[in-house]
């Protein structure tokens, strides 16, 4: 738990570093508040960056999303990659590029066009999610019955994996369920 704990806070500085560093870009909104929600059948065109409590994605974003909050749910569509950082995250909907992502509960029941980075306390694939790439991870307890095209790597307390994996697992766990 030492090494989750530590994973944590250099994710969570690698995602603040990002943030911060990226080059501006042409076109962005940015958003506060304690709720924060991207309507169904609403478009931002260009990155978002959102911090404030609960954020909600119903429409799309034709960019990036940078950010950080309570929570973040995305039931919609986000054409570029995903970075946060927050208590918990849900993604129903489809993330076209990477997903980066820091919190306590992460579940995945919606698709990550490549890979998927997270660290925190526990990551859920849930059996309709898909990574089209890879999966890595720094968490307490990993639950992976989706489908990863590519590979899994990274360490875990506790890990169960269905047989959804398309490579290699590199996994350092302190207990590793396998099922089919």
């Amino acid at each position: 738990l030492k090494n989750v704990s530590r994973g944590l806070i250099i994710c969570l500085l690698v995602v603040l570093l990002m943030v911060f560093a990226a080059a501006p870009a042409l076109a962005f909104d940015a958003r506060t508040g304690d709720t924060v929600t991207v309507s169904s059948g609403e478009a931002v065109e260009g990155d978002l960056y959102v911090a404030g409590g609960d954020i909600v994605i119903n429409g799309t974003v034709n960019g990036d999303i940078f950010g950080a909050g309570r929570s973040l749910t995305v039931n919609g569509k986000v054409n570029g990659g995903v970075t946060f950082a927050g208590q918990t995250m849900t993604i129903n909907g489809e993330v076209g590029h990477g997903a980066r992502l820091a919190g306590a509960m992460i579940t995945l029941n919606g698709d990550i066009g490549r890979d998927l980075v997270v660290a925190g306390g526990e990551v859920n694939v849930r059996q309709q999610g898909t990574v089209a790439r890879d999966l890595v991870l720094a968490v307490g307890t990993a639950r992976i019955d989706g489908r990863v095209n590519g590979g899994i790597r990274g360490s875990a307390g506790t890990a169960v994996l269905t047989d959804g994996v398309g490579g290699d697992v590199t996994l350092k766990v302190e207990k590793l369920t396998i099922t089919s």
